[in-house]
């Protein structure tokens, strides 16, 4: 789970949010704070289950769910999002000529 806020650049001004944009642009050079523009406040969420169906190979299904949600005084975006697939990692077994039996 995560929570932030943060000013979002409104009307064109540089409050900030854009790392891209110049900091000479900026609304003002001094007495910045957290939040400056139009305050958001983002939420987000994450949840995952999964069955392994062959511990060999690390193969499992998954099944997962997550929710964002994005609002302030102008909007309010909401996604949530329910995901499933099939997983599997290779690992490398490797030996030395050392065994540990």
């Amino acid at each position: 789970m995560n929570y932030a806020y943060y000013g979002l650049d409104i009307n064109g001004l540089n409050y900030g949010k854009d790392i891209f944009k110049s900091y000479q642009a900026a609304v003002k050079q001094t007495g910045n704070f957290t939040g400056q523009g139009l305050r958001t406040d983002f939420y987000y969420a994450e949840a995952k289950v999964d069955y392994i169906l062959n511990p060999k190979y690390n193969l499992r299904l998954e099944l997962g769910a997550l929710y964002r949600d994005e609002k302030n005084s102008v909007f309010n975006n909401q996604s949530p999002m329910i995901t499933f697939g099939i997983r599997s990692s290779f690992r490398n077994f490797y030996s030395d000529g050392i065994s540990s039996h």
